[in-house]
C-alpha cells in the first residue's frame, strides 16, 4: 500500500505542476482561435486529469476537443469559459493531495 501512496503522491505532484501550464496554453490557443492547438492541448489535458477524475469537469474537455476539430472556435471559447473555474479547482485537489499522501 505505501508504494500506491508514494505513486499517487508522484502522480498528483506532477500533474498539480504540469497543469497551470498547459491551461495557460489552452487559454492562449482558444484567444487566438487555433482550433488544432485546442484539440491537442484540451486531449493532453484530459488525459492528464483524468487520473484523478473521470467525470465533469474531465468529461467536459471531450466537448471542447470536438469542437475545436469541427474548427468551431466559439464553442470551444464559450465551453473553456465554462469549464475554467471547475478546471481549476479540480487542480487545486489534487495540488492539495500532495501532502495528504506522503
Amino acid at each position: 500500500m505505501a508504494g500506491d501512496a508514494d505513486l499517487l503522491a508522484m502522480m498528483a505532484e506532477m500533474v498539480a505542476g504540469d497543469s497551470q501550464q498547459v491551461m495557460a496554453d489552452l487559454q492562449s490557443a482558444t484567444e487566438t482561435a487555433d482550433c488544432p492547438r485546442i484539440a491537442a492541448i484540451a486531449h493532453q489535458l484530459k488525459g492528464m486529469l483524468s487520473t484523478f477524475e473521470t467525470e465533469a469537469p474531465v468529461s467536459g474537455l471531450q466537448d471542447l476537443v470536438e469542437s475545436a476539430r469541427r474548427e468551431d472556435d466559439k464553442e470551444a471559447q464559450r465551453l473553456l469559459l465554462q469549464l475554467q473555474p471547475k478546471l481549476f479547482a479540480l487542480i487545486e485537489e489534487i495540488a492539495e493531495l500532495q501532502p495528504q499522501v506522503r
